[in-house]
């Protein structure tokens, strides 16, 4: 038996990523940012995050690895055992691989920050060991008692629910920052409070600092308009400080007092005197715009809109952290074999080199921001989409040509046959689509009648164009066939399942329905082609052989539907967000956009994991239907 091909890691992608939020927790600090979380120091390596992507609906233990249901984190804390992360699309909460997003009462604002409140004494239970607050841009404060999973309201007295920072005290006194001053509470926080001199004051951050000589410490607030406050009797009370250039985005107190507060374009500022005065402190020329401040092992962190930078010497001099990047590089396809891979907010990354030693990346200047939907046209091109409309990308140094413009061309899945022949779907509802038979250079727009629901797939085959629409409400999955190229639709099955990924291929033509891959015939009749021990989560190659990745594992498919040997072996699965397959190797994108290869043997046969597969890929069986 042949030696098997081991996987093979390319270089890293060096991309400029935004850090959002920033928590320490015991020997690790934990890092959000637009596309997932990151871990540094501890734990089994620098990175363990998940796929934020945009799925605010999905359900419990339906995420891989400790992929969150959030498109970015903006604050995170830890209650027990469970990592609790908040952002626009509400909280979630996970541990030990799973995420769970949680039930929140109120309007849906979106979270701004996260505190846990310790308990008041030894708990005899573990849900009695404190609760979480977390501060919300429209909904005041909300309270969980059951460590992040469900969340009420917690405003008697809060005159104003835009918070956008939370902070806990002296004496467990938790105070609150809202855009009309300061309110504190106590740690039941039963009822909030205004501080004395602090009402019509934007306040962006606050932070308790243990000053030497004063009893009870010292509390800092910054407004957003770098005006300092400051209190000595636990918040009841505030005067005027200080003041730094910028408008503050956040504050962090040191061990021995110091306070540091980071602004958009101003940098970071440093007081030594409990916020009497302040200085600029050097930021290492990538800090001019601070997101996030965090204290961890006796080093203070800052998260910038280029990443992480870090101070060993109180704020006095900074360089760069090397921390696993939380881009949102979470989609992989491939251009006549090589990987390229994009992010809604990333764009669209490729190599520059030969896949192998040496390879480096670039970012396609000028891609539809957000990225919407993405694919690779017969020849060659790229297709883009975001809400500006609908772009191309003829390959090499070429520009991205708008083709769509406007809200007619924001579209959400984007499908081609080998013909040139494709379909767009918009990204809001499935009123209709547009129409390409020149590789997506002109379209034509028809209507369709999948309504107010977007298209969660949208397949082009040889004979038949497959579509499905998700009802997230329900969790249910309607599939839709047209054998005229779109221009008429047949209502078909309708699936109830709480798995959220609904994937497909184009030859043999393919649907996955939670952990059944399902093929469908000429005569319109669907039955289950392969069945999976867990949820699908991609689906990757065509009639040469299929890559199946579920939740812990990748899978060889043959022809005959039979599940074959695995092709993971030495690969974190947990961390894979996406796979290609295409002439007998097999790409697999990770998260902090990590890529890896290995070469495998197509047509595998369902035997014993040890053998190697078979080489051949035998002819589809009658109840498909792939007209070529």
């Amino acid at each position: 038996m042949a030696e098997r091909s081991p996987w093979r890691q390319l270089p890293d992608i060096e991309l400029a990523t935004p850090v959002l939020a920033l928590a320490a927790d015991g020997d690790r600090l934990w890092i959000g940012g637009v596309g997932g979380l990151a871990r540094l120091d501890g734990g089994p390596g620098p990175c363990s995050g998940g796929d934020l992507g945009p799925r605010a609906d999905l359900p419990a233990d339906a995420a891989p690895g400790i992929a969150t249901a959030l498109t970015s984190v903006a604050a995170i804390c830890r209650s027990g055992s469970w990592l609790v992360a908040g952002g626009a699309e509400g909280i979630v909460r996970h541990r030990g691989g799973e995420a769970e997003l949680a039930n929140v009462q109120g309007s849906g604002a979106p979270v701004a920050a996260l505190v846990a409140i310790p308990p008041v004494a030894e708990a005899e239970r573990e849900e009695d060991t404190g609760f979480l607050l977390a501060g919300t841009l429209g909904d005041g404060v909300l309270r969980s008692l059951d460590r992040g999973r469900s969340w009420a309201p917690a405003t008697f007295g809060l005159d104003d629910h835009e918070v956008s920072t939370l902070c806990v005290g002296p004496g467990g006194t938790v105070l609150a920052g809202t855009a009309d001053g300061i309110f504190t509470a106590t740690m039941s926080v039963k009822a909030w409070r205004r501080s004395a001199g602090t009402q019509g004051v934007a306040v962006a951050a606050i932070a308790y600092a243990d000053v030497t000589g004063t009893p009870g410490g010292v509390l800092a607030a910054a407004s957003e308009s770098g005006h300092i406050f400051t209190s000595r009797d636990g918040g009841r009370t505030w005067a005027p400080g200080g003041s730094v250039d910028g408008q503050v985005t956040a504050m962090v107190a040191l061990d021995d007092g110091t306070l540091l507060v980071g602004t958009t374009d101003a940098g970071l500022w440093r007081s030594a005197d409990a916020g009497a005065t302040w200085a600029a402190a050097d930021g290492g020329g990538s800090a001019r715009t601070v997101l996030c401040l965090a204290v961890h092992n006796g080093a203070v962190y800052a998260g910038t809109v280029g990443g992480l930078v870090t101070s060993a010497d109180a704020g006095a001099t900074w360089r760069p952290a090397h921390a696993a990047p939380t881009h949102d590089l979470d989609r992989l396809l491939l251009v006549n074999g090589r990987p390229a891979v994009g992010g809604a907010r990333s764009g669209v990354v490729r190599p520059e080199a030969s896949a192998g030693e040496g390879t480096t990346w670039s970012a396609l200047a000028d891609t539809p921001f957000p990225l919407t939907a993405l694919a690779v046209a017969p020849d060659g091109a790229l297709v883009a989409s975001g809400p500006a409309g609908l772009c191309r990308n003829a390959g090499g140094d070429a520009a991205w040509t708008a083709v769509v413009a406007g809200e007619d061309g924001h579209a959400g899945v984007l499908s081609f046959r080998p013909d040139g022949f494709g379909l767009a779907a918009p990204a809001r509802h499935g009123n209709h689509l547009l129409r390409t038979t020149d590789n997506g250079v002109s379209w034509q727009s028809v209507p369709a009648p999948f309504g107010v629901l977007p298209l969660v797939v949208l397949q082009v085959t040889a004979g038949t164009v497959l579509a499905a629409t998700r009802d997230p409400r329900m969790g249910a999955i309607q599939l839709w066939a047209s054998t005229d190229e779109g221009v008429s639709w047949a209502r078909e099955v309708r699936a109830e399942t709480p798995w959220p990924f609904v994937r497909s291929v184009a030859d043999p033509p393919l649907v996955s329905l939670g952990r059944t891959l399902c093929a469908r015939d000429q005569h319109g009749h669907w039955s289950t082609w392969a069945a999976l021990d867990e949820g699908i989560r991609a689906v990757a190659g065509g009639r040469e052989g299929l890559a199946v990745l579920t939740r812990t594992a990748i899978w060889s498919v043959a022809a005959t539907g039979e599940v074959g040997v695995r092709w993971d072996d030495g690969l974190p699965v947990a961390d894979v967000l996406d796979i290609a397959l295409s002439r007998g190797r097999l790409h697999a994108l990770l998260t902090g956009g990590r890529v890896w290869w290995r070469d495998v043997k197509l047509g595998a046969r369902p035997v014993d994991e040890h053998d190697e597969p078979g080489a051949t890929w035998p002819e589809l069986l009658d109840h498909t239907s792939t007209k070529r």
